[in-house]
């Protein structure tokens, strides 16, 4: 008659999996590999329509299968969260907190990031440029707060959007390509244009218009 087991003892249900530092970091590799393809194609595209950026187009480029970018992503908005993260770190800016005296240098080192991309037309059609824009508008509001605690709500409002526009590619485009300009000297007047308006906001002076006015 067979032993019986011992009470406790492990069956196969209760093996503990075995974890492999090495599976572990060629795991990570891949995943780098395949966010890393995802930059290069979005410095490569025509504009900023993040639709054909998925998991099939990405992980051909990458060299891997559509199947393996799955794995690491579950979802198209994933795989692109996370190479929007690589293109943000890529720029070296950080807005977690945006000061009004770090604006100037912080457009400056944008206006010189994007022309290294090779996008013709700055219109949005993708929500994850939506998701850029609003993350944008609230930490430049929360930068003019800080700025300027005792102004009213709507003139802390207009000095942000005015700001905002400094902050747009499309005015570098309209340098660029309608006066001709090259990135240095584009640069330059937009910091220039932000010069005015920090002095403006400095010496307690903006547009005084109301919501409706």
């Amino acid at each position: 008659m067979p032993e019986e087991k011992k009470a406790g003892a492990a069956g196969p249900a209760n093996k503990r999996k075995y974890h492999s530092p090495l599976r572990e970091k060629q795991r990570e590799a891949t995943r780098e590999k395949i966010i890393d393809a995802g930059s290069e194609l979005v410095h490569s595209m025509p504009s900023w329509d993040w639709r054909n950026l998925n998991a099939e187009v990405v992980g051909k480029h990458a060299g891997v299968s559509e199947r393996t970018v799955h794995r690491h992503f579950a979802n198209e908005r994933s795989l692109r969260t996370a190479v929007l993260q690589r293109l943000v770190e890529e720029s070296n800016i950080n807005i977690e907190r945006l000061e009004l005296s770090d604006f100037g240098r912080t457009v400056g080192t944008l206006l010189r990031y994007l022309q290294s991309f090779s996008v013709a037309s700055t219109s949005a059609s993708d929500p994850l440029m939506d998701d850029i824009d609003r993350y944008r508008t609230n930490a430049l509001l929360d930068a003019v707060v800080r700025a300027t605690p005792d102004w009213e709500t709507h003139r802390q409002e207009n000095a942000a959007a005015l700001l905002d526009i400094l902050w747009q590619p499309q005015l570098q485009e309209r340098l660029t390509q309608v006066w001709g300009f090259d990135g240095d000297r584009t640069v330059h007047l937009i910091t220039w244009l932000f010069d005015l308006m920090d002095d403006a906001i400095k010496h307690n002076r903006s547009p005084d218009i109301g919501p409706n006015s």
